[in-house]
């Protein structure tokens, strides 16, 4: 991974496809809560944190990380992916914080308001954050 991976997300996603900007849609679920994290670490391959901004996305990564110590398992074993949703965490610095936190992407939630709307509102995610996520390199729980 050369770069901290970002992804956009419409609730019309029905498939994965990637933008000429190099944003990837696709559909996404994911739960909140210790039991997932248990979950996780116990079988999983891949955890997604939602609603959360860079803070808390760090003190969930860091609880997971212990989880999966506790079980052997090492941080390079999950791939976290964090979605902010609605909270306000759209700009370079939320991007190296989740970067920090140890997240391997960042999904963005886009509006609904018709295809050539959510077009340029990708474009524009693009133009501000891929070429911060491209200089972040791989993230921390990968190196």
């Amino acid at each position: 991974m050369t770069g901290l991976q970002l992804s956009a997300i419409t609730p019309s996603t029905r498939s994965a496809r990637t933008t000429a900007s190099g944003f990837i849609l696709r559909t996404l679920r994911g739960v909140e809560g210790a039991r997932q994290l248990c979950r996780v670490a116990d079988l999983g391959q891949g955890w997604y944190g939602f609603g959360l901004l860079p803070a808390e996305a760090a003190a969930r990564i860091a609880a997971l990380d212990r989880l999966l110590a506790r079980r052997g398992r090492t941080p390079a074993s999950v791939e976290v992916s964090v979605c902010p949703y609605l909270k306000p965490a759209r700009d370079a610095a939320a991007l190296r914080g989740y970067a920090e936190a140890g997240a391997d992407q960042v999904v963005y939630m886009v509006g609904t308001r018709g295809p050539a709307a959510i077009a340029t509102e990708i474009e524009e995610l693009a133009a501000a954050l891929m070429p911060v996520a491209e200089r972040l390199g791989a993230p921390a729980r990968r190196r």
